[in-house]
């Protein structure tokens, strides 16, 4: 479990982040003091008794830092336990599992930033929120932040990239803001304009979080890889030349990985090709 605040830069998008932060959940040291005058902590420790040995909630962030990661993640599976429709649903707990996953908003704000616009860290918010009051702590007992991080970048991808829904035909459907933003743009595509390249389409998808740094690395590598075309060659030599084992032995792992990583990354592409178009126009 990773607990902490957010940090205070200086750029302007940094301090709309803070500011939709503050709005959405208050100052945590606030939220804290508050809750100590309450005694909610000692209310939680009453099923939970091994949140006593926190002491306060003002004392959480120095308490974390002693801690290990096993003594962390039980302490932060019993506060998602009251947070939880099912458990407590207690909606104070709600907004302490919240700042305390904090780090991982931001990131996820971050990689999720060029594909949900503007208003990204609210949309992780509110899709986090609802992970935590769902979260099925009955059986996912173990490294619960990274679970329910998972589950809100996994949840707002197939909100706005509705192709990668399970069990549905792929969709041609592309998001579009309220003002018609897009749709615009791609009405007035000058004539004439470049199509947009494979290695934009990459390096979009990572920052998008679509696809991880290796999978990205793997698609740049078989781009840049030369075929040979000989017709000359027999399917034996063809297969020996194949760009995946030349790029498998460069990165020291097997071309399974290698295909592994490939089919996950170009299905990614494939599925999201629609609204990379659309943004690029």
């Amino acid at each position: 479990m990773t607990v902490g605040v957010m940090p205070v830069m200086t750029s302007d998008s940094t301090s709309r982040t803070c500011t939709t932060w503050l709005r959405c959940l208050g100052d945590f040291p606030a939220l804290a003091h508050r809750l100590d005058d309450e005694q909610r902590l000692g209310v939680w420790a009453q099923r939970h008794p091994h949140l006593e040995q926190i002491g306060s909630i003002q004392q959480l962030l120095s308490w974390r830092d002693q801690q290990d990661p096993a003594t962390c993640n039980a302490a932060l599976a019993a506060l998602v336990w009251w947070a939880s429709t099912e458990g407590g649903n207690d909606e104070q707990a709600v907004l302490v599992v919240l700042h305390l996953l904090a780090p991982g908003v931001s990131k996820l704000t971050h990689l999720l930033r060029s594909l949900c616009g503007p208003d990204t860290e609210a949309l992780v918010i509110g899709e986090l929120t609802a992970q935590i009051l769902a979260f099925p702590w009955q059986r996912r007992t173990h490294a619960v932040a990274a679970n329910l991080l998972l589950d809100t970048r996994a949840g707002l991808l197939r909100e706005w990239l509705p192709s990668r829904r399970a069990g549905q035909p792929r969709l041609r459907e592309v998001p579009c803001d309220p003002n018609g933003r897009l749709l615009a743009q791609a009405r007035q595509q000058e004539c004439g304009k470049e199509e947009p390249t494979l290695t934009q389409m990459i390096h979009w998808a990572r920052r998008c979080g679509l696809i991880d740094g290796e999978e990205a690395k793997v698609l740049v590598a078989l781009a840049d890889q030369p075929r040979s075309t000989s017709p000359v060659l027999s399917r034996a030599q063809r297969a020996e030349q194949r760009p995946e084992l030349r790029v498998a032995a460069v990165n020291g792992v097997s071309v399974r990985t290698i295909e592994r990583r490939k089919a996950r990354a170009l299905s990614a592409l494939r599925n999201s090709r629609s609204h990379f178009l659309a943004q690029a126009a």
